[in-house]
């Protein structure tokens, strides 16, 4: 059997059709109106229903993440809404909040309005990082299992190392490459060492600033 041409599209299938289906699926009753929104890896509309405001579906890039990470950041929108962080959780359908429809996960979520904000007004930014603050303190109740961690081993190290490997750039700028991205690494490396070591030797009090979990 010979493949699909498009097979290695993932969204190839994704046509209107099928993202009004996977709607009605969950028991809504969409009435054909669909807009498409940004998204930079999965894909994002929203659909208009008969009955009621318009819902916004995301479907997941096949392949990227699994069933358990997608439910771990689910269950952790949930546990920001429960404690009152404005957050826009996932609609949770006949008691799940992922679902699949033709071979696609997705899942839903209202729509909300809103802008972004004044980041030159001190109160502004105060409001923002109390708001970081507490998502910090939810997050650090307990560990991600399965999200995988955001350390320069490995979004660092491995990402210069797929560059170089990949040989996609010729010889005469490899090198130049090579000699940018360990020094962006190293230059991290150095700045989060100044933010341990004025935390707690330096500035005790600072050290409530930052947070090092795991997380994603």
């Amino acid at each position: 059997m010979t493949a699909h041409p498009n097979e290695a599209a993932p969204y190839y299938r994704l046509d209107p059709d099928t993202v009004l289906h996977a709607v009605d699926s969950t028991g809504l009753r969409t009435d054909g109106r669909l807009l498409a929104l940004n998204s930079y890896e999965n894909r994002v509309y929203q659909v208009g229903l008969e009955d009621g405001d318009p819902v916004i579906a995301k479907f997941y890039r096949p392949g990227r993440w699994s069933d358990e990470q997608i439910l771990e950041e689910h269950g952790f929108t949930l546990e920001l809404e429960a404690v009152e962080i404005p957050v826009i959780p996932p609609l949770i359908v006949g008691g799940r909040t992922l679902l699949e429809d033709a071979g696609f996960r997705f899942t839903l979520f209202r729509r909300q309005g809103g802008h972004a904000p004044e980041l030159e007004d001190r109160d502004t930014l105060l409001w923002l990082g109390r708001f970081i603050g507490r998502i910090h303190a939810v997050g650090a109740a307990r560990p991600f299992r399965h999200r995988p961690a955001l350390t320069p081993a490995d979004f660092g190290r491995g990402s210069i190392e797929t560059l170089l490997q990949g040989r996609w750039l010729l010889a005469g700028f490899m090198f130049v490459l090579t000699a940018l991205l360990w020094l962006i690494l190293l230059g991290w490396i150095i700045h989060l060492w100044s933010i341990i070591d004025a935390a707690v030797y330096d500035r005790p009090e600072r050290w409530r600033r930052y947070d090092y979990r795991r997380g994603y």
